[in-house]
Order: C-alpha cells, then sequence, then structure tokens
C-alpha cells in the first residue's frame, strides 16, 4: 500500500498540554512576521539584560553576534531533533514528546558553542562554564518556548485558518453540536462511547460507532476496522507492523485494518487527492468528556 509522505510530530509543551505540528508548519511559523518578530525580541532582551555578563567582556555588537549565533544553532538542533523524534513516532509506538526534553537534548551542544565563540573572541582570559550555565540557558529557553507556544503560536494558527481553501462544508451531529467534518480527523469506539478526535477538540461521548459513521460522507474518510474511522484529513498513511497492516495517522496513531478491508483502504489510499496541510491542528487540542443526555 502506497504511504504517505508526514513530517508531523504529536508534542506536548511543559504543561503537559498536547499540540500537533508539521515541521513545515513550524518552519512557516517562524518565518512569519510574528514569529521573527518575538525571535528578535527574545534576542534584544537577552542582549539588553546580559544574563552571562558578555557586555564586560565583549562590544555589543560581539555580544548580538554571539547571540544571534546561539539562536541559530538552537533552532537548527530543535528541527533535528524533532525531526528525528517525528520518524521515531512513525515507526515505532511512541507517544507525545515532552518538548522540554527535546529542549534539554538541544541545549547542551548550543552552551558548548557559545562558550567556545566567547572565548575565541575575548581570548584566553574568558574562563569556559559548560554545566552551570547549560542548566541556567535551559530554564531559560523553556520560558521563552512556553510564550511562543501559548502566546504566539495560537495566534498565528488563526491567522492560517483563515486563508484556508474553499473546501464544500459538511457537517455532522455529536449530542447536539453541529461539528465540521473537515475538523474531524479519527473515531474510536470504546464500548458505549466514541473517542472523536477533532482538530482543536478530543471528545468523548455516549453513541454507537456506526450511528456516527451514517452521517458522514464517504469522501472524507472510511471505516478500516469495526472499532475505527478515520479521516483523509489525518494524514493516514499504511504500514506493516508485526504482521498486520495498520493506518498510521500525523500524530502517529495507529489504526488496525481488518483483513477484510485492506483491498478497501488500499484503493482509498490511492484515491485520496493531495490535501494540502491537511492536520493543520491547534496547537492545543483540550480533553473533555460529554455526559449524555
Amino acid at each position: 500500500m502506497p504511504a504517505k509522505n508526514n513530517t508531523n510530530i504529536a508534542l506536548m509543551d511543559a504543561m503537559g498540554t498536547p499540540l500537533t505540528l508539521s515541521l513545515r508548519e513550524l518552519s512557516g511559523f517562524l518565518a512569519s512576521k510574528q514569529g521573527i518578530g518575538f525571535l528578535l525580541l527574545a534576542v534584544a532582551l537577552l542582549l539588553m539584560s546580559d544574563p552571562p555578563g558578555l557586555l564586560s567582556y565583549m562590544a555589543i555588537h560581539e555580544a548580538l553576534l554571539v547571540w544571534v549565533l546561539a539562536l541559530g544553532c538552537y533552532l537548527v538542533s530543535f528541527f533535528l531533533v524533532t525531526h528525528a523524534a517525528s520518524l521515531l513516532q512513525h515507526k515505532r509506538r511512541v507517544g507525545r514528546i515532552w518538548t522540554p526534553a527535546v529542549g534539554l537534548i538541544c541545549i547542551g551542544p548550543v552552551v558548548c558553542q557559545s562558550e567556545m565563540l566567547v572565548r575565541y573572541i575575548v581570548g584566553p582570559e574568558y574562563q569556559i562554564v559548560i554545566l552551570r550555565k547549560i542548566v541556567f540557558y535551559y530554564f531559560i529557553v523553556q520560558i521563552i518556548e512556553f510564550a511562543f507556544i501559548r502566546l504566539i503560536l495560537p495566534t498565528m494558527h488563526v491567522e492560517e485558518q483563515d486563508a484556508e481553501p474553499d473546501i464544500p462544508e459538511r457537517t455532522f451531529w455529536l449530542g447536539d453540536r453541529e461539528l465540521r467534518s473537515l475538523d474531524l480527523h479519527y473515531v474510536e469506539a470504546k464500548e458505549h462511547y466514541v473517542r472523536v478526535v477533532m482538530k482543536e477538540d478530543e471528545i468523548l461521548h455516549r453513541q454507537r460507532l456506526g450511528d456516527l459513521v451514517a452521517q458522514l460522507d464517504p469522501m472524507d474518510g472510511l471505516q478500516p476496522h469495526r472499532s475505527w474511522w478515520v479521516s483523509r484529513y489525518a494524514a493516514p498513511r499504511a504500514e506493516k507492523i508485526n504482521g498486520r497492516v495498520v493506518l498510521i495517522t500525523f500524530d502517529g496513531t495507529q489504526i488496525p485494518v481488518a483483513r477484510g478491508r485492506y483491498a478497501d483502504v488500499e484503493a482509498w489510499l490511492s484515491a485520496l487527492p493531495d490535501v494540502a496541510d491537511p492536520n493543520q491542528a491547534s496547537p492545543t487540542r483540550m480533553v473533555r468528556a460529554e455526559a449524555a443526555e
């Protein structure tokens, strides 16, 4: 079966809030006016507050160079680590990656590079300190990342939603709520309930899967297993794991494929049109439980 090329990663911020991003989406955010402005503000604050005392050793333009190169090194490291994590999520049963853990991996090389650069600029009188500064800068980076995730990322996501292409509006009902089919990613039956995973929400509702699927247009997805329905907007791809075919969505969820549905799933995947950024999930997806009336 064909596999869909996917570079998405399911993350979790410092407070445990899930967020799902593609690396292309994240790079677009950072290259936007808001992203560039946020990075420039972060560099300016670090330069002016001068927590390591660089301005006592060098001129302000040299300190600016150190901070800019440190930021660039960190971003490159962050992209490499998150890309490796996304590949791991798609190949193995790996849950969401905690962003502070990514930062911990990235900060060490950045501090080493920065300390050597300062030593090169200042000379031998500058004493290199690694471990203490790794701890110090790690907490600074976490504050900056948390501010970016909570304050900047949601505003940019809203602007991207406004720019979405014109797609025919289809809806379905979940209890007394009317929801967009475009926002639905997948549904899992759990005894008398269904777990409905949306772009910005995850809802547990008392309902039969069959009744929910009956409302959905076949153009939007299919039911590969009696307990699952998956949308084309979840960017599914097929892989064989431990001898069984599964569909893997953008966030790494593995959806089983019943043996009798192999041919239908293969034909469905082959016929899927290209969907630009189908997984533009909100930076936060809150989990709620709805009681049945």
